[in-house]
């Protein structure tokens, strides 16, 4: 232990000092989906005693004189009072974890209404905005007007040079969450901030009644609290915006306003990766094809629909083929991903094929596969078509192709692709003219909590593809296992 250097320990710190709220039974976070998870709350509390910097410092006096010196593994962390004992204050806490993370810039996570609020407690909020110059990343969760209030006391507006990041978050019940009222000027607080580029907007209601330098915004991450006109309503004021990721469960009946005219479509010329999860039951999933008709986006190099919601509402495919010709761009990353749902057949084989037609400079094409039944139509679709032979012009699909990746909920999914078929497509499409090599195959299983024979997964899907391929096209194979899904 001794010959460790202090470097090694100091990794090792900041990995261990992070921690999930999915798997956090003492977490307030404690059931999130993954991909609900935001990085801040992966955050150390700094009333978590028994916990994250904390432990560490107190393991032994080489470990403490490591940590205490390390202002990097004290830079991140959240500021909730549930973890505070109701007789402290928490000020010499705060104030001990503050020094100890020097002059570093701070990202923090914090429950406004539990601290701003409390008489007992607004003193925390106040120490800390002392620092908001040195402020990165922040996340709040059920703001209230009285942290708006003190944000604007204490003069933040004009001392957030360093801030890049905000995400807002909010309990779905919260109706008076962020009821912007009162002094219009206590809600422009972010807008002089010159770094600030990413909004991740997890709240319940809209935020129209914040101000930002929305010209300044790259990437937007919205939730399925709001309804996509709503989200599309934010996006009108982000030029620039260049990543976006939408969770769809709410899309309201467009009106007569929201059909397809030139006045009303949305212009994004640099956003080059958008990302569109449907969630939940709701049908007015229906009207979401006539909302992303409206879209421009002739950077756009990567798409990512996914489709998680349970009902026969069709994903939007056809209308993404749309958005794809008449913006011109040449999309390169492609993934089509359906959640497999007993009794639901919500995929359509014209509808693939319609996207994957306006899609000819794909490199690299990423699909779920199924393992019964209507959860199969992606891979019965697409798979076959790769292979050129005996096929017309019209029905030939990707052909710049470089890069095919298959995700399978389960090994019980990996007979229900044909391994040989696939690799006898590889060599052939190797030799034909017009046509890009497949070069690189990635397979995701998900294994749930079930413990598996990593050997015995290989030689299943390695086998059949090798068994043809020896000796013929080289393409890498990679096999990732994943216990919890996303």
């Amino acid at each position: 232990m001794e010959q460790i250097p202090n470097e090694v320990f100091r990794i090792i710190f900041l990995l261990s000092a992070f921690q999930n709220p999915r798997h956090d039974g003492t977490s307030s976070f404690d059931g999130l989906a993954d991909s609900e998870i935001t990085e801040g709350q992966t955050w150390p509390g700094i009333f978590q005693f028994s916990k994250g910097p904390w432990a560490i410092s107190r393991v032994c006096r080489k470990w403490r004189t490591i940590s205490v010196t390390f202002p990097q593994l004290w830079s991140h962390f959240s500021l909730m009072t549930g973890d505070l004992n109701s007789n402290t204050d928490g000020i010499p806490a705060l104030t001990t974890w503050l020094s100890f993370s020097g002059t570093s810039n701070l990202s923090f996570f914090i429950e406004p209404d539990g601290i701003c609020n409390n008489p007992n407690r607004s003193r925390l909020f106040e120490l800390l905005a002392e620092h908001a110059d040195r402020w990165d990343k922040i996340e709040f969760y059920n703001s209230t007007p009285a942290f708006w209030s003190m944000l604007h006391t204490a003069n933040a507006r004009s001392r957030l040079g360093s801030l890049t990041s905000i995400a807002i978050h909010s309990e779905e019940a919260n109706l008076a969450d962020d009821a912007f009222f009162g002094d219009p000027t206590f809600y422009q607080v972010f807008l002089d901030a010159p770094q600030l580029h990413i909004l991740i907007n997890r709240n319940h209601l809209p935020v129209g009644g914040l101000e930002f330098p929305w010209g300044q915004l790259t990437e937007y991450e919205g939730s399925h609290r709001l309804r996509v006109d709503e989200h599309l309503d934010l996006l009108r004021l982000t030029p620039n915006i260049q990543k976006c990721r939408l969770e769809i469960a709410y899309v309201g009946n467009p009106s007569p306003d929201d059909q397809l005219q030139p006045s009303r479509t949305i212009h994004l010329p640099n956003l080059q990766t958008l990302q569109i999860r449907t969630t939940w039951f709701s049908d007015s999933l229906q009207d979401l094809p006539v909302f992303v008709r409206l879209l421009r986006l002739p950077a756009l190099q990567t798409l990512h629909i996914i489709t998680e919601h349970i009902s026969q509402i069709l994903p939007p495919f056809s209308a993404f083929a749309d958005v794809l010709r008449s913006s011109s761009c040449e999309l390169r990353s492609l993934e089509l991903s359906s959640r497999a749902v007993a009794g639901v057949d919500h995929l359509r084989s014209e509808d693939i094929l319609d996207l994957l037609k306006a899609a000819p400079a794909l490199r690299h094409l990423c699909i779920t596969v199924g393992t019964s039944g209507s959860s199969c139509v992606l891979q019965d679709t697409i798979i076959p078509r790769l292979d050129p032979r005996g096929r017309s012009e019209d029905d030939i699909l990707v052909p710049v192709l470089e890069e095919l990746e298959l995700r399978l909920p389960s090994p019980s999914a990996i007979p229900m692709i044909d391994l040989k078929a696939l690799a006898e497509t590889i060599l052939f499409r190797s030799t034909a003219s017009g046509f890009e090599s497949i070069r690189k195959l990635h397979f995701t299983v998900g294994l749930g909590d079930t413990q598996v024979n990593n050997d015995v997964l290989s030689s299943a899907i390695r086998g059949p593809i090798i068994e043809v391929l020896e000796g013929g096209e080289e393409v890498e194979i990679d096999i990732e296992t994943q216990m919890h899904r996303e």
